[in-house]
């Protein structure tokens, strides 16, 4: 149950839904495992998934702002908090590219990369933001890496302007 949120809440903020289905299957196990031990944020997830089906993207990067608060509070330090912060952050840049706010993407990004730089999905939605700052050189080198850490849509975008992805 848990795991269907985290990709539910995933799937609807991500442009590209069907090529990050599989990556987030295997990525986020063990958060879904930490997440089932919170009650307070498995309910905040759901909230942020309706606010997502309404498109509030707003009110949902205050829920997900509510979210990285209560996990850094209440979950024990470790990697499975890590990647849980990392994705949030990165679920909050995606949808701040939603609000054409480009630069608050990238930061949001580059959080989720110090918490765990393992997160192909932080990669690539930073790139995004950045190609919409028009800073093409930053947006090739994160598309890179997220294609490096295996996230497809990366490597079939990189592939369909034949750019070499090392």
């Amino acid at each position: 149950m848990i795991k269907k949120l985290l990709l539910a809440a995933a799937l609807l903020c991500c442009a590209e839904k069907t090529h990050t289905t599989s990556y987030i299957h295997v990525y986020f196990d063990e958060v879904s495992e930490l997440v089932s031990e919170h009650k307070k944020i498995e309910e905040l997830l759901q909230k942020s998934i309706s606010l997502l089906n309404e498109e509030n993207y707003y009110r949902y990067i205050k829920t997900i702002d509510e979210l990285i608060s209560l996990s850094l509070k209440e979950v024990k330090e470790g990697r499975s908090r890590s990647r849980l912060i990392s994705f949030l952050y990165t679920l909050k840049g995606e949808a701040n590219i939603k609000l054409n706010l480009f630069k608050e993407a990238v930061d949001d990004c580059e959080i989720a990369k110090i918490h765990d730089e393992e997160n192909a999905l932080a990669y690539y939605t930073q790139g995004r933001a950045y190609a919409n700052l028009g800073s093409e050189p930053l947006a090739l080198m994160n598309m890179k890496i997220a294609a490096q850490k295996g996230l497809r849509i990366a490597k079939e975008f990189l592939m369909a302007y034949n750019i070499p992805i090392w």
